[in-house]
């Protein structure tokens, strides 16, 4: 009995000093404050000018206070309202049409020459190439798309010249299913993603920005679908929390060709337009973000230089293009700028041939002849158009 008294009297004792301890220090601190006060006072309007709202102030985070993060996935197949619960996660606002300077109505020899060797690619590609009885599985179909279809899409239009500088070999490099690992705060939950985009053509210098913007009055925010709880996105904590940062480049600080010019993406499961659309919002904000915090951008705050890119969305039959201007990073709450995002409406590549029991197939899918039926040129125009689109 006296042993454990004294122990516990041991105990009382270095808890008693560690506790005056910290009373000391706390107290030596709060002097030291007040002894300085006129000091804070003269530079508050220094401190005011630098930091003219709150929002441009990055917020701390140490290891041992993070929860679990919740994972998201570039796209859901069963999600319903899925574009609505990404743009809020991702704290954007879309717009249908594309801004006018990337469209462009130019239609000359070079590149109605490109359009034909796009069409006979396509039409070789879903007309004459035969599908194995033991490879029509809709999960099996992505690796020869890549290396057909879409490989001969990219190595047409990216046949640079004059107008197209930027796609010069010292200029630009196309990665192919490189990792990309971004994270972000959102309502005051911590999110992160990882997947590997199908290609992604970098370039040494980006694009400018499209539109200023300000910040959204309350009324406009209200408009806004949102917010949304994590379950009825269909996200759930990871197991372990690695808030990892990759813009899917190795050596980013020092590699020079770093700018996201296109990603293209690819998934032949998808089969609603607001899927093609939330793979497109997802995969270009996480490009983004990844690409401002390797820079130097810190949670929290509001860029200063808006960063953009460009998406190319395919299913096989169907395209969606998409542009991205990222403002912000400060995605706590819905207060203050609010990223961009504009859209065309779903094309079709071409008319497809009915089959009832081959729907997700696109090989076999159209009819042979000297043509393919239904050939979408200002679908293709756009295609060609988003890979010479200059920067600045």
């Amino acid at each position: 009995m006296l042993s454990s008294s004294l122990k516990t009297c041991k105990i009382q004792n270095k808890s008693k000093h560690l506790f005056d301890s910290i009373l000391c220090t706390f107290r030596k601190c709060s002097s030291s404050l007040n002894q300085n006060n006129h000091i804070e006072t003269v530079s508050e309007k220094n401190v005011s000018d630098k930091y003219k709202n709150e929002r441009d102030v990055p917020f701390m985070l140490l290891p041992h206070t993070l929860k679990k993060a919740y994972r998201v996935n570039e796209t859901s197949l069963t999600t319903p309202k899925l574009f609505d619960k990404y743009k809020w996660l991702t704290k954007t606002i879309s717009s249908p049409g594309l801004p006018s300077n990337f469209v462009t109505s130019d239609t000359n020899m070079e590149r109605e020459e490109l359009l034909t060797g796009i069409h006979d690619s396509l039409f070789h590609t879903v007309a004459y190439v035969k599908a194995s009885k033991n490879k029509k599985n809709r999960r099996n179909i992505p690796e020869r798309i890549y290396f057909s279809m879409l490989s001969n899409f990219l190595r047409l239009s990216m046949s640079y010249g004059e107008d197209a500088l930027h796609l010069r070999p010292e200029n630009s490099y196309l990665y192919h299913e490189s990792l990309l690992e971004t994270n972000w705060a959102r309502d005051y939950k911590f999110y992160q993603t990882s997947f590997r985009p199908n290609f992604v053509l970098r370039t040494r210098n980006g694009f400018d920005m499209i539109e200023e913007m300000d910040a959204l009055s309350p009324e406009m925010v209200s408009m806004i679908p949102g917010p949304f709880d994590p379950y009825s996105m269909n996200v759930y904590r990871h197991a372990t929390v690695h808030l990892r940062n990759r813009p899917g480049m190795d050596n980013v600080k020092f590699n020079p060709i770093k700018h996201c010019h296109t990603s293209l993406m690819h998934n032949n499961r998808l089969v609603k337009e607001e899927q093609l659309f939330s793979l497109g919002v997802m995969t270009m904000f996480s490009q983004l973000s990844a690409q401002a915090q390797a820079s130097g951008v810190l949670q929290g705050t509001e860029l200063k230089e808006p960063l953009v890119t460009q998406c190319i969305v395919t299913n096989g039959h169907q395209m969606v293009f998409m542009v991205y201007q990222l403002n912000t990073l400060h995605m706590l709450d819905d207060k203050g700028l609010w990223n961009r995002c504009w859209y065309t409406p779903v094309m079709d590549m071409y008319e497809r041939q009915y089959i009832p029991t081959h729907d997700y197939l696109i090989y076999d899918d159209a009819e042979t002849g000297t043509e393919l039926k239904g050939f979408n040129k200002e679908c293709f125009r756009l295609f060609i158009n988003f890979i010479r689109n200059e920067t600045s």
